[in-house]
């Protein structure tokens, strides 16, 4: 099982995380060679930012504990299966409003100032 942490994705020249858990399907491309930019770091994944949620599911609140408790270095958007926004502001505090949402499925992702992103998965019960 590969999970969100481990697959990436490439449409358009930049790699980016998948925010969903699967296998990967390898398609072997033929033609001009490519080559893939490196890094000096020694663990370029780690600079994104760690957070958890609870309580999971919930109904009109959830807290976000970060890595380091520096909420005003973070953004979040939260979103439904669809890819519909529901929310997408700054921090002020650890604990977030969702009285508004339904019932069902939602993702939140948070992303830092240097643009790295983790998004986890929640559910709304009313």
């Amino acid at each position: 099982n590969i999970t969100n942490e481990n697959a990436f994705f490439n449409f358009s020249g930049t790699w980016q995380n998948s925010i969903f858990e699967g296998t990967i399907m390898v398609r072997p491309m033929f033609g001009k060679e490519v080559t893939l930019p490196t890094t000096n770091k020694e663990n370029p994944i780690s600079d994104k930012p760690e957070f958890s949620l609870y309580p999971n599911p919930a109904s009109n609140f959830i807290t976000i504990e970060t890595d380091n408790n520096y909420f005003n270095q973070y953004r979040y958007v939260i979103f439904d299966i669809y890819g519909h926004t529901y929310s997408n502001k700054e921090f002020s505090e650890s604990t977030i409003d969702i009285s508004g949402l339904s019932s069902g499925i939602y993702f939140i992702r948070i992303s830092n100032t240097n643009g790295q992103t983790t998004t986890k998965k929640f559910v709304v019960i009313k």
